[in-house]
């Protein structure tokens, strides 16, 4: 998996045809018990799991944004999806910030679904889902 460095854009799990299209089939990495634990604690200190809320829309999303370019390409390495924005840096002292962001329906579930017995963040995903919460 690539590394996350410079002011490169990364993205990871486009499909057959090359675009970002939704597709039926998840991409997400089975992870191991410790891969899962990692990502789901990452998720509950540093990420984000944003719902649109609007009664016609069915959008979750997961972000994470950190200055360690490391913890993000683990991130990638550890899921297989995602995509990372280019580091920001609003101030030449301030370190570069790097965004992870998983869109995907099905991604965002399936990293949830496996998350769930390490992660707060993630079993409200799943709630969200399939109790409609």
């Amino acid at each position: 998996m690539a590394s996350v460095t410079g002011q490169a854009v990364r993205s990871v799990g486009k499909n057959a045809d090359g675009t970002g299209r939704d597709s039926l089939l998840s991409r997400v990495r089975t992870m191991s018990g410790i891969e899962a634990a990692w990502v789901g604690a990452i998720l509950d200190g540093e990420g984000c799991l944003v719902k649109d809320l609007r009664e016609d829309r069915n959008y979750m999303r997961w972000t994470v944004g950190n200055t360690e370019p490391e913890l993000i390409s683990t991130l990638l390495r550890a899921t297989g999806v995602g995509t990372v924005l280019s580091p920001k840096q609003k101030k030449s002292h301030h370190r570069p910030f790097f965004v992870w962001n998983v869109s995907r329906r099905n991604e965002v579930l399936d990293i949830a679904r496996q998350c769930v017995p390490y992660s707060l963040k993630a079993q409200v995903a799943v709630a969200w889902w399939d109790h409609g919460i």
